[in-house]
């Protein structure tokens, strides 16, 4: 982070995000392509799934954020307050943070390829954690907790949640499935790292 955030929730988040990236990194650490696509079994994901997921999750977030914010900002949304959750906010942190409390099937445009490479998908996860840094940092003076903005940005659930929750649950949802990568290393029969 190249400056302190005003906003403390913002800065922790941020903190939040770098902690992801070196989990990332940790987890592909040694492997080859086999390994990081290999799964426990045909109904549970690889690591190349998990993080693949994430990449396609993260990317409408990262496309559609920034002009958000800049519209905030244009529109006087500033102030540092203290964070505030809705109920359905908080319904959303509760499912999404690992372990997992309740499955549900990924939906399509979201599910990942089957297979894919190392250093294409890790590549993009780091870049998308650094994206979200940049947004966090961005966002830095405006209300988070009063700003509203559609989410999950799937046009089919016209759900709102404020800024800050949507950062929270962004990062929560990362959690979840970087924990699933990391619990895949410790699978019976996962190939061991090269060195």
């Amino acid at each position: 982070m190249s400056r302190a955030l005003q906003c403390e929730e913002l800065a922790d988040y941020v903190r939040q995000s770098e902690q992801l990236r070196s989990r990332a990194e940790a987890v592909c650490s040694g492997l080859d392509d086999d390994a990081f696509n290999w799964a426990p079994s045909p109904r549970r994901w690889s690591i190349a799934q998990c993080l693949g997921h994430l990449n396609t999750t993260d990317a409408t977030h990262v496309r559609d954020l920034p002009a958000a914010i800049r519209q905030a900002r244009s529109d006087g949304w500033t102030g540092i307050n203290p964070p505030r959750t809705t109920f359905l906010g908080r319904q959303f942190l509760k499912l999404t943070e690992p372990p997992p409390k309740l499955r549900a099937k990924t939906p399509r445009p979201f599910q990942p390829a089957p297979k894919a490479s190392l250093g294409s998908t890790l590549k993009t996860f780091l870049e998308n954690k650094k994206s979200l840094e940049a947004i966090l940092s961005d966002a830095d003076g405006l209300d988070v907790g009063r700003i509203q903005l559609s989410f999950p940005p799937v046009p089919r659930f016209p759900i709102r949640l404020r800024l800050g929750e949507i950062f929270a649950i962004w990062l929560s949802h990362d959690r979840r499935h970087v924990w699933q990568a990391e619990n895949v290393r410790r699978e019976p029969g996962f190939p061991a790292p090269a060195g």
